[in-house]
């Protein structure tokens, strides 16, 4: 264990002190922090602020507020003197937009195009509703012609309310699901090719060598593994602090409250996933003899991950899904596809622990393998060696 713990400090050290590791994180920080600006620095494209004078004004502003309100906006109503005022406050920047006497509305950029319908319509509405009182129409009367008939709406088909109640969830604690299993999914293979890249590297520079006269070949193996895994994990908890941080100061916005139990079970999937795809690079950076070898050596891993991830945003719009349950189980893609699932409120908990229980057999039966061929490839350092030699 002493060793162990010194393979995997080295390999933490080194790894963390690496341009690579530094650059990727201030991308990261920088990304997350621009993210969280861009709407302070864009504005709230939901905000409108509206000048009005004039009573017919005012009710033509409850319409436009009731439009906004419907898209999840807002409007702020400002009260302007006379016309003049309106214009100067449009000029001014001071409003978006100002309705004088509900007959004009006064812009200088143009108006969204939702809005100059709904205005229009509104217009026509309140016009009619005046001719109908100067008629001399009872108000009850008046509401029944505007208003029309009620229509009914009757569903024959019956409705998936699993689906629905599972969609429901993804509404709020889906986007964050979804952030946390791209980055998952960028981390996976980040560093897993770290772990290939680092034994490729020794190899090819004979270091390797030097250090199996001390440590054996599953000590390194192990080392090799733990260091670049721990590594990883604080890489992705920087990025949550971060991601959290960002969403309570930068942007004001109230964390949904299922991220905490999302970025836990991130966490734990991380780790688990790390496992697997860190032993199959492993095997990759052992039968290979140069750097520039590893990246075709390392495709076929690198696919499987990159179907894990497409499997999992088919398992955001349909997490009840077959794809979604069955491929929840497979150890390969789990990883991405249970924080779907949990955040839908569709994984149970007897789910979770087959799934988990799967991909620890499958780490525990991956270690003998992987340390097999690592130990029979990593010495070859002439050619690329076949999986049959390398067992062999």
């Amino acid at each position: 264990m002493g060793l162990l713990r010194i393979v995997a400090a080295r390999e933490l050290t080194e790894r963390a002190r690496s341009k690579a590791f530094l650059i990727s994180n201030v991308i990261i920080l920088a990304a997350i922090g621009g993210a969280a600006m861009l709407p302070q620095l864009l504005g709230d494209p939901g905000l409108h602020r509206v000048g009005i004078t004039g009573h017919a004004s005012a009710e033509l502003a409850t319409v436009v507020e009731a439009q906004a309100a419907g898209g999840g906006g807002t409007v702020e109503v400002v009260e302007l003197d006379d016309a003049a005022a309106a214009e100067s406050a449009v000029v001014d920047g001071e409003v978006d937009f100002a309705i004088v006497d509900g007959t004009t509305v006064l812009t200088d950029n143009g108006l969204p195009g939702s809005l100059e319908p709904v205005l229009q319509l509104g217009s026509q509405s309140l016009a009619l509703e005046q001719a109908l009182a100067d008629a001399g129409v009872p108000p009850g009367e008046r509401s029944r012609l505007l208003g029309g008939g009620t229509l009914t709406v009757e569903q024959i088909s019956t409705p998936d309310t699993d689906r629905e109640a599972a969609q429901d969830a993804l509404a709020t604690a889906g986007p964050v699901a979804y952030l946390a299993v791209v980055a998952l999914y960028g981390l996976l293979i980040f560093y897993g090719q770290w772990v290939a890249q680092g034994i490729v590297e020794e190899k090819q520079s004979r270091v390797v060598e030097v250090v199996l006269s001390t440590v054996s070949t599953r000590q390194l193996l192990a080392g090799k593994v733990l260091g670049i895994g721990v590594l990883g994990l604080g890489q992705i908890l920087l990025i949550a602090a971060a991601g959290t941080v960002a969403l309570l100061f930068a942007t004001e916005i109230e964390p949904p409250p299922g991220m905490a139990p999302i970025v836990a079970v991130v966490l734990a999937w991380y780790l688990l996933g790390y496992a697997i795809y860190a032993l199959l690079f492993a095997v990759t950076g052992a039968i290979v003899a140069r750097v520039e070898d590893l990246q075709s050596a390392a495709t076929p891993i690198i696919i499987v991950i990159v179907a894990g991830f497409a499997a999992a945003q088919f398992a955001l719009q349909n997490p009840t899904g077959t794809v979604a349950v069955v491929l929840g189980y497979v150890p390969l893609t789990a990883p991405l596809i249970q924080p779907i699932r949990v955040a839908a409120e569709t994984a149970t908990g007897v789910e979770i622990i087959i799934a988990a229980a799967l991909g620890l057999a499958t780490v525990a039966g991956l270690v003998p393998l992987v340390a097999r061929l690592y130990a029979g490839g990593v010495l070859r350092t002439r050619a690329r060696v076949r999986l049959r030699d390398a067992w062999g």
